[in-house]
């Protein structure tokens, strides 16, 4: 068993060394030995990030990636995942809606030709083109709300 150097490790797994540490101190990967006080991992840490990387790019939060870490420990890690993705994959969707929705007001307010703002908000009202807008961009803004997001400001 060979060992690496933070920097080879980050190298090699594409990740920076500062996500390592990171990693190191929320419990995702044990701290490795030191020589001569350099973290020197052993050359399976690059499975466990490789891992952890897929998880993160199938939308798992770090808590979730520590639970599966935690269940591969104890066996194998298909299990872990099935149960992991049961539970991921309508939060998935939801994203899915809200975003088809986020378009759906996109393509909507893009044909505007209202003359003013009054003109505008009467029409997100319902009075117009824009009706179908004033539900989603209403529903959005609220979840954003909720979750403590505040809407982006664009400067045109």
């Amino acid at each position: 068993m060979s060992e690496l150097a933070i920097g080879e490790v980050a190298r090699r797994a594409g990740i920076p060394a500062t996500t390592l540490r990171y990693y190191e101190e929320y419990g995702l990967i044990a701290p490795p030995p030191r020589r001569s006080g350099r973290r020197q991992y052993p050359d399976e840490i690059l499975d466990t990030l490789t891992v952890v990387e897929a998880a993160r790019a199938a939308g798992f939060g770090l808590a979730e990636i520590r639970v599966l870490l935690d269940a591969v420990e104890r066996g194998a890690p298909g299990p872990a995942w099935r149960t992991l993705g049961e539970i991921k994959r309508p939060q998935l969707n939801e994203q899915v809606q809200r975003l088809k929705a986020m378009l759906g007001v996109l393509d909507a307010i893009s044909t505007c030709e209202c003359r003013s703002l009054q003109e505008c908000a009467e029409r997100l009202r319902g009075g117009g083109r824009h009706d179908r807008v004033r539900r989603n961009a209403h529903t959005t803004s609220r979840r954003n709300a909720r979750i403590g997001r505040p809407s982006e400001q664009v400067r045109l």
